[in-house]
């Protein structure tokens, strides 16, 4: 039984060969994962802005109020009451 299993095992330098694979592997999967965080910053940054940028329009253009009125409110609650 323990012969079978000596001859089933494989040489030292397929080990050393498969270790060498895995670690050029996972220095790969290192530099995608980092890539991929570098658009996703990227990505998050650029949408940030444009959400910004959007915003500042719509107020300039007081969608807003022009809101209110169609919602048949002309003021929020709360604001220009005389309480």
């Amino acid at each position: 039984m323990l012969t079978l299993l000596v001859l089933q095992t494989e040489p030292w330098s397929d080990l050393t060969y498969r270790l060498g694979v895995l670690g050029r592997s996972a220095s790969e999967a290192a530099v995608a994962v980092a890539v991929a965080l570098v658009v996703m910053l990227v990505g998050w940054a650029v949408a940030t802005l444009l959400a910004r940028l959007v915003r500042s329009v719509l107020r300039a253009l007081r969608f807003d109020d022009a809101m209110r009125r169609v919602a048949g409110r002309a003021r929020r609650p709360g604001i220009g009451r005389a309480t």
